[in-house]
Order: C-alpha cells, then sequence, then structure tokens
C-alpha cells in the first residue's frame, strides 16, 4: 500500500504496562508506557 501511494501516513503504536506480582496486590495504580513510529511519504 505504501508503494502504491494509497497510504501518505502511517502511525504505528506499541502500548504495554510496567507490572510486578506486589503492584497488583498492594492496588497500587499500574504505570504504562508507549513508543510511537511515524511513517510518511
Amino acid at each position: 500500500m505504501l508503494q502504491q501511494k494509497k497510504y501518505k501516513k502511517i502511525l504505528l503504536m506499541a502500548t504495554g504496562a510496567l507490572t510486578n506480582s506486589t503492584t497488583s496486590q498492594q492496588g497500587e495504580s499500574i504505570p504504562g508506557i508507549a513508543h510511537a513510529v511515524a511513517i510518511e511519504i
């Protein structure tokens, strides 16, 4: 699709949670993280 120039911009995002076994047992909030990559032609 990129080579056919059907799409001009694409945004990819990967997300995740930073957890360990004690965080959820203690009722604490779970921090998150995300990485984004933008591709433009």
